[in-house]
């Protein structure tokens, strides 16, 4: 349990499958068809995926996969040249020249672009991977490709270091996400308006599989077998949306902080105990917070954690404990809290796209209904990002660097109704690849000056306590702080320090 699923857990922990008062995600339309479907009809005669002619309708495709990553780079290139016209779009055999002549940069994109507008590029990499039969290790090598052509090829701007990392390892988590969860909503024995807005639904959430599903006529082929895309059974699934008040300050500072309402949506998939489920994301957790109605940005908070690999032991005390390997992908953002736009003001930004470690979680029976669950992870960061007090360069206002991170989590459930969590995340990142004043001074082209930011190193950590309560059948009143407290050594400026508060209070509705 680390810090991005505390709040998600807390809402979602009282679903267990033996309580009957939330909301089925299929009940609303399937009511009456899974009720006759056993457990063994669902397994054997209803997925798609254990279909024994699977494999051979189904090649893994590795050249159309390659030729489908080149595709996504060609349309890409021509919304941003014709329909946006931005800068780097316009490209030439000039351009390309230049770019595999003078070699990788750290860029000065915005933090959104690089830290969540990169990654969500890869995930198309990664899909149309995945849509070609291959696996999460073998679209790995795509994403990869997608990356590497795109910064040589399809820019003018010069090829960006942190993009070659970000790109393929954080489109990975997000492809993988997307893709395991367009399958929640597929279903090939649907026809009509039933089927049009599974379809729908499912290339919103994962566009490269609804463009693949629609060239190889799978959008509206119907299956009275194997139509189903998710084992419910072996991989259970709790959602959770709801909506409600925020407010952010600097240093506790609650008559001048900003305020907000929040859109909270997280999700937890698969088994975090199961002994079987030892593929990549067979269980994974995910978080949004989105921000409306004031200043602060739409997308505030995304995170996911999902296991690469795992094992489970059971002791003699009935504690569960599962040991594995974890990806992490984290996102928070936050804008000057006065309005002004001003640097100073703006509480923190940090991320951490690129990042695996181990982890363990322990799950401790009290009573029939109550127990304790802990977490504890470490990560080693390839790459992230933290606020820079100095660094402002074209539009980055924060350092890039690597380092590790710590995740501990305790929670206390009571009862059905109950819950309390604690935890902490602890970031340590390197800035290590300054730069030169006199560059900047001369006048040169900044899109060519070569840093990470301010040479540095930053300790970032963020402290929640969550308690939540159910108030009737399928909601839950959910009530969030969290501290965030950041300092950073810098080589050639004092050592700075920073404090944020937030406070944040919502209804939960429940579904699994």
């Amino acid at each position: 349990m680390t810090l991005p699923s505390l709040t998600l857990l807390c809402c979602l922990t009282a679903l267990s499958p033996e309580r009957t008062d939330s909301v089925d995600l299929n009940d609303a339309t399937e009511f009456v068809e899974d009720s006759m479907v056993n457990e063994v009809e669902t397994t054997d005669s209803i997925l798609y995926y254990h279909n024994p002619q699977y494999s051979a309708q189904h090649p893994k495709r590795w050249w159309v996969a390659g030729a489908e990553v080149m595709a996504v780079n060609v349309g890409n290139i021509l919304i941003n040249r014709y329909i946006f016209n931005f800068d780097f779009s316009h490209i030439s055999c000039s351009t390309i020249k230049n770019n595999l002549k003078h070699g990788f940069v750290w860029d000065n994109d915005d933090f959104v672009i690089n830290q969540i507008g990169h990654p969500y590029q890869g995930s198309f990499y990664y899909s149309v991977s995945r849509a070609n039969g291959l696996n999460y290790w073998q679209s790995l090598p795509f994403t990869v490709l997608g990356s590497l052509s795109w910064e040589f090829l399809c820019e003018s701007d010069p090829p960006a270091i942190n993009d070659i990392i970000t790109t393929p390892i954080g489109g990975a988590a997000l492809g993988e996400v997307t893709w395991r969860l367009s399958d929640l909503v597929l279903d090939d024995s649907k026809r009509g308006f039933q089927r049009f807005w599974r379809e729908a639904a499912a290339f919103v959430i994962n566009p490269m599989r609804g463009i693949n599903r629609i060239f190889y006529g799978e959008a509206w082929r119907h299956r009275s077998s194997y139509y189903k895309y998710h084992d419910k059974v072996a991989f259970p699934v709790k959602f959770a949306v709801g909506t409600g008040f925020r407010h952010l300050s600097n240093r506790f500072d609650i008559a001048n902080g900003a305020n907000n309402l929040q859109l909270h949506l997280g999700l937890e998939y698969g088994d975090a105990f199961s002994e079987e489920d030892t593929r990549p994301y067979d269980y994974f957790l995910m978080e949004t917070k989105c921000g409306f109605f004031g200043n602060q940005p739409i997308i505030e908070q995304f995170s996911a954690v999902g296991r690469i690999y795992g094992r489970k032991i059971t002791t003699r005390k009935g504690n569960q404990v599962q040991y594995g390997v974890y990806q992490h992908f984290n996102y928070y953002d936050s804008n000057d809290i006065e309005g002004n736009d001003d640097d100073a003001h703006i509480p923190y930004l940090v991320s951490e796209t690129a990042s695996f470690g181990p982890g363990v979680m322990l799950k401790a029976p009290l009573s029939q209904n109550s127990y304790l669950l802990h977490s504890a992870h470490l990560s080693g960061v390839a790459l992230g990002a933290v606020k820079s007090d100095h660094y402002s360069v074209l539009d980055r206002r924060y350092n890039l660097g690597s380092g590790y991170s710590i995740k501990l989590g305790s929670m206390l459930q009571m009862g059905k109704g109950t819950g309390i969590g604690a935890s902490l995340n602890h970031y340590h990142l390197f800035t290590w690849k300054d730069y030169d004043e006199s560059y900047i001074d001369s006048g040169s082209d900044l899109h060519f000056l070569n840093s990470q930011g301010n040479r540095s190193n930053t300790l970032m950590d963020i402290a929640r306590l969550t308690f939540s309560q159910d108030i009737c059948m399928n909601m839950t009143w959910l009530l969030d702080g969290a501290y965030y407290y950041r300092t950073t050594r810098y080589k050639s400026f004092e050592r700075v320090s920073s404090h944020s508060f937030e406070l944040s209070t919502s209804l939960m509705f429940r579904f699994h």
